[in-house]
């Protein structure tokens, strides 16, 4: 067949667009691969499809674009039209059906101008990343995939955002809740990158600084266009009228509260505020969400799929999460009653997941002192390929007023991990939600190793809604979760609360 020096074309079907929106870092990868397609394509058309290998058993000159270590994308070149098929993981090529390309791209559209190119400034214009040696569920690609139920609730969301820009129907606020780990962060991100695809909306994203950071580390990507500090969120007013507001993680509902009321009053047309009901700063009772929810208008979606964690880190997680749910900061038998009584229901939701990801490690030292630790780090550096490289690997959390700082034999064993490491006492808790590590350690006395086996009352709403808290490192553990309750004694060695970098 002639090549064609006519301008190039970009089509792509219903099949392709339903993998590419799915996985917000697929999207860039994709975007990534076009450009370079677009600059060979316009520097030499004849000999670019020297550059792509062929799908095997295609009658057709179909090209696999390795676009990462664990992503593929499968398109028709029939120049000057390039026909954009699917895009998946490495078993995609293995699975696709070879027998009708011809009819499933005659039904290809022209696409977006965000495949088209060039790519805009909204991100930054680099890649995520170079091609990786990690599986998919250790590969920064990977991260903000979303799996069906996510999918769905980021497609209902977005045509909910059209449908109330574009003709005024609909809820202006919509919540979305769900336990740790059930994808909100990624719901959100992907919903701003298919709104920005758009080209239509200014969208503005509410994140805490150390879920932003993550984002940008791990995704290689920039939003300090549109980002606006959580803690700032409370009296945030825009300049000019902004279509739409995603919250990500608000500190409470009054942060939620501030937004409506923008809503209400047109300065901010639509909003998404995603957030686990029991890592709010106060604890709410159930009535009182369902009179904020009746008073804000909002359309509420709920989570209960784990995607972050393996099935037994999860199990784990689980247990400690009841053992807060189940504790008040009462005395009185009847006022702990009224208490778990009164949040029941948002406490299951939060609490209650399901987990789309088998095994996982799981290990309770008692007692523990260094030698356990050190155990763990080379348990862990004897497979330091599987160790993440875009982002911090280990979470260590001393929650032990014993401990002020990390024992000087440990330290020594965490220089020699083969990652990147988070050292914080417990005091600093909150600087990791948001954030999820493969790997978390906690250094428990024995004191609130039993609070968290048998739970806690009597201490007063101040110190309870610190406690609750604890949950939070719990939940931050993809692969791993390691309990000492330690018996060593105080050492004077490193001061907790920077992440350190071990290569």
């Amino acid at each position: 067949m002639p090549q064609s020096s006519a301008a190039l074309q970009v089509y792509a079907t219903r099949r392709f667009l339903k993998s590419y929106e799915r996985g917000t870092a697929i999207q860039f990868l994709v975007e990534g691969a076009l450009d370079d397609f677009r600059r060979l394509f316009a520097s030499d058309p004849r000999s670019i499809a020297r550059h792509y290998q062929r799908l095997a058993g295609a009658k057709s000159s179909v090209l696999e674009f390795e676009i990462s270590g664990g992503c593929r994308m499968i398109a028709l070149w029939k120049p000057p039209r390039l026909s954009l098929l699917d895009v998946g993981d490495h078993d995609l090529i293995r699975q696709f059906n070879t027998r009708d390309i011809e009819g499933l791209a005659e039904s290809a559209m022209p696409a977006a101008l965000s495949l088209v190119g060039p790519r805009g400034a909204f991100f930054l214009p680099d890649r995520p990343g170079p091609i990786g040696r990690y599986a998919n569920e250790i590969s920064p690609e990977w991260l903000y995939f979303l799996d069906d139920e996510q999918d769905r609730l980021a497609t209902i969301l977005c045509d909910a955002a059209e449908s109330r820009l574009l003709e005024g129907a609909g809820y202006a606020a919509h919540l979305v809740l769900g336990g740790p780990g059930t994808g909100k962060t990624c719901i959100l991100l992907n919903l701003l990158k298919r709104l920005h695809n758009r080209e239509k909306f200014s969208t503005k994203v509410a994140l805490p600084r150390q879920v932003k950071d993550y984002i940008e580390g791990s995704l290689r990507i920039s939003l300090s266009d549109v980002w606006i500090p959580s803690d700032a969120v409370a009296t945030y007013e825009p300049s000019e009228q902004l279509d739409v507001l995603l919250m990500d993680d608000p500190r409470d509902l009054s942060d939620v509260r501030h937004a409506t009321e923008l809503a209400k009053r047109g300065a901010v047309r639509f909003v998404v505020a995603a957030f686990d009901p029991l890592q709010l700063n106060r604890t709410v009772a159930d009535l009182d969400f369902d009179a904020f929810v009746v008073d804000t208008g909002a359309s509420v979606h709920e989570l209960r799929l784990c995607y972050r964690q393996k099935e037994n880190v999860g199990q784990q997680s689980q247990l400690a999460s009841n053992a807060i749910a189940d504790s008040t900061p009462y005395l009185d038998p009847i006022r702990k009653r009224d208490f778990i009584t009164a949040h029941a229901r948002l406490t299951a939701l939060a609490n209650d997941l399901r987990f789309s990801n088998p095994h996982g490690y799981v290990k309770t030292w008692n007692p523990a002192g260094p030698a356990e630790f050190t155990r763990e780090i080379n348990r862990i550096s004897e497979h330091n390929a599987q160790v993440w490289s875009h982002a911090a690997s280990l979470l260590v959390v001393l929650h032990n007023p014993t401990l002020e700082q990390l024992p000087e034999e440990c330290q020594l064993a965490l220089e020699r991990f083969p990652g990147t490491s988070k050292v914080i006492g417990s005091g600093a808790l909150s600087s990791v939600k948001g954030v999820e590590f493969q790997h978390v350690f906690l250094l428990l006395d024995e004191p609130n190793f039993a609070a968290l086996v048998s739970g806690f009352h009597g201490s007063g709403t101040r110190v309870y809604d610190q406690r609750r808290l604890f949950r939070i490192p719990f939940s931050r553990a993809k692969d791993s979760l390691v309990t000492f309750v330690w018996t060593a004694s105080r050492s004077r060695a490193s001061t907790p609360g920077a992440s350190r970098a071990h290569r």
